[in-house]
C-alpha cells in the first residue's frame, strides 16, 4: 500500500525538523568551542563530556552529532580520546562574529 500525500507530507516534515535539531546541536558545539578558542587562546581544548553536556537530551545523539563533526574536519579529538578542540577550519566556520 502507498503511503498518502498527507502521509508523505509528515514525514519529510520530521525528517526536516530532525535535520534541524542536528544541524542546531552541531552548531551549539562548535559555538562552545569558538568560544573556548576566543578565552584560553588556539586551539581551545575542552574536555569532550563537559562539551557535550546539555546538548541533546540523548547521549547517544549528543556522540554521534560529535562525530560527525570530526569525521567532517571541524573538530579534532586528543590522542587520549579526553578533550576537543577545533579545527582552523572548524573555527572560521563557528568563530563568533563582531
Amino acid at each position: 500500500m502507498k503511503p498518502t500525500y498527507a502521509e508523505l507530507e509528515r514525514r519529510v516534515q520530521e525528517l526536516e525538523n530532525q535535520l534541524e535539531a542536528n544541524s542546531t546541536a552541531e552548531e551549539r558545539i562548535l559555538h562552545r568551542l569558538a568560544k573556548t578558542w576566543e578565552r584560553d587562546g588556539p586551539p581551545g581544548f575542552m574536555e569532550i563530556q563537559i562539551l557535550l553536556a546539555g546538548i541533546d537530551p540523548s547521549t547517544e545523539k549528543a556522540q554521534k552529532i560529535f562525530g560527525n563533526l570530526v569525521a567532517d574536519g571541524w573538530v579534532n579529538v586528543d590522542e587520549s580520546g579526553f578533550s576537543a578542540h577545533l579545527t582552523p577550519e572548524g573555527y572560521e566556520r563557528a568563530r563568533p562574529t563582531t
